[in-house]
């Protein structure tokens, strides 16, 4: 500290500062692997919800509303309803979109 008042000499040699820092606790990092109980589940859930709602989605549509459902899962630990397949379903018809042109 004296050379800060000083000036006279270096300054101290400093630590490297690390470049990521911890995560905050109770933060909870995907897991890596893929839980294919629950993708069975999803796309169950999200083809019987397309025949419901008299909805058809293209392939991509379909995979894009099958990923969102899974991550949703993921997220919130618990399976989507039928309000957040209704949510997501814009998403997916404008990957079907994405495929034509």
């Amino acid at each position: 500290m004296e050379w800060l008042l000083k000036g006279e000499g270096p300054p101290p040699a400093r630590e490297a500062m690390p470049l990521r820092e911890h995560a905050p606790e109770g933060y909870q990092a995907r897991p890596a692997e893929l839980n294919v109980d629950r993708l069975a589940k999803v796309i169950v859930l999200a083809l019987a919800a397309l025949k419901k709602g008299r909805a058809s989605l293209g392939p991509r549509g379909q995979a894009k509303l099958i990923a969102l459902l899974y991550e949703y899962w993921q997220d919130n630990q618990e399976p989507p309803d039928d309000l957040v397949v209704k949510a997501y379903l814009p998403q997916a018809r404008r990957a079907d979109k994405e495929e034509e042109s």
